[in-house]
């Protein structure tokens, strides 16, 4: 099986559409169907379910998505090897993260490595904490940003402490409070992220024995801002994503402080490109000469 054929499975697999793998390889659905099907022919098996809207890999297909994954790094990894030894610094790195470490953390130390590196390219995928850990483990991403999954089969190496506030409008009563207990929370109406999102806090009140009245889930950090503006209820939110914000509310820091540790993650024992390694490294460098994080009580 050739690479370019390998490439187009792994794609099929992604977009769950010839026309779309079609699209983002170049190619005409037709040439893309006859890849697929001589594929099929060459190996002796069905590796996709046909008659659906969305193209579904077959048993057989999912059994060899990991060979076909180390294949396609395998050439990557060679090809980036090569450039490097040409001294042509190009590549790709692609990168999961949480939507408030790609919109507050990320973008700024992104274009300080493009300053070094101008020829590497990113390749960026959002995600909640599950998705991320699936993405690394399986090689769908080359790192990781996210708090500590605790995963054995992951590395995590710390480079930010982000502390958890509570998020108040600016008239509530709390407002006023260099920080807070959980006793002083008692009797709130919160509002939190889908539990997928909000994982990491809900099981660390949890361990504290907290278990807060969530009158409201949604899906995005903006959304809850704004329903605290207009009274709905408190949050609960890591400081960082409130960086910026327009809404009128306030963070009240805990007392005791909680903190989520944020870092990336990689396969252990995993064979990491050379753009990979050098923006590794250039995070722990980074991380080594920084001082520890601003706290404030009020955005």
């Amino acid at each position: 099986m050739t690479l370019s054929t390998c490439d187009v499975l792994l794609k099929i697999v992604e977009t769950g559409s010839l026309a779309r793998t079609a699209e983002a390889l170049g190619y005409t659905p037709s040439r893309i169907s006859q890849i697929l099907s001589a594929a099929e022919s060459e190996l002796g098996l069905l590796l996709f379910h046909r008659g659906r809207p969305t193209l579904l890999p077959t048993r057989e297909c999912e059994a060899l998505l990991p060979a076909l994954r180390e294949l396609q790094e395998s050439e990557t990894i060679f090809s980036e090897q090569l450039s490097r030894l040409k001294n042509l610094q190009i590549g790709t790195i692609r990168i999961g993260a949480f939507t408030s470490l790609s919109c507050h953390w990320l973008p700024a130390r992104l274009k300080a490595f493009r300053t070094r590196y101008p020829g590497i390219r990113f390749d960026l995928r959002l995600g909640h904490r599950d998705q991320i850990v699936d993405w690394t483990r399986t090689g769908i991403i080359d790192v990781g940003l996210m708090e500590d999954p605790q995963a054995p089969e992951l590395s995590f190496t710390l480079l930010q402490e982000d502390p958890y506030v509570v998020v108040v409008p600016e008239q509530h009563p709390l407002a006023a409070c260099e920080s807070v207990a959980y006793d002083r929370l008692a009797g709130e109406a919160f509002l939190f992220l889908e539990p997928e999102d909000n994982r990491a806090v809900e099981e660390a009140l949890a361990r504290d024995g907290f278990f807060p009245t969530v009158d409201y889930r949604v899906k995005d950090d903006y959304t809850i801002m704004a329903m605290v503006e207009c009274g709905l209820g408190v949050s609960i939110l890591p400081r960082l994503v409130l960086n910026r914000s327009p809404y009128r509310i306030c963070a009240v820091p805990f007392d005791p402080p909680h903190l989520r540790r944020i870092g990336f993650v990689l396969r252990k024992n995993g064979r990491l490109s050379p753009a990979t390694q050098r923006l590794i490294a250039f995070w722990r460098q980074e991380q080594e000469g920084s001082s520890a994080p601003e706290k404030g009580d009020c955005t």
